[in-house]
């Protein structure tokens, strides 16, 4: 979200290296090794667990890669965190991400307002 040009993206992936609440994986073909998404796991200052999030390019959404890379990392950080509750974000409209949130498991906890805009919280104790 919001980024327009290569700067912008510059700028967000320094943003994202400097931070030590930011874990993310980047998604890979197995064939070809060409990178099509991500998965993150953020802990936000304004949740009280930790985000997961995801996105992929579109040329390779509806394809379950997504699904496949977001358990995977759930699975993994389940099993070495000994986590008790995950939760994600998303705006009310992104059907798509609604979508996958609720096929790994997440349900509707809330909505909050961060920085003016409306996000959904979605969440699953892991206990």
């Amino acid at each position: 979200r919001n980024i327009t040009s290569q700067l912008d993206a510059l700028a967000y992936i320094q943003k994202i290296l400097d931070n030590e609440n930011i874990f993310y994986w980047v998604v890979q073909l197995k064939d070809s090794q060409e990178s099509i998404g991500l998965v993150t796991f953020i802990k936000r200052d304004y949740l009280p667990y930790h985000d997961i999030g995801f996105a992929f390019l579109a040329g390779f959404q509806k394809m379950g890669y997504a699904y496949e890379a977001t358990m995977a990392v759930l699975d993994k950080l389940i099993s070495e965190l000994k986590l008790s509750h995950i939760v994600a974000t998303t705006v009310p409209g992104n059907i798509k991400s609604i979508k996958l949130l609720q096929k790994i498991g997440l349900t509707f906890e809330k909505e909050i307002e961060v920085e003016k805009e409306k996000l959904h919280v979605y969440g699953m104790s892991v206990v």
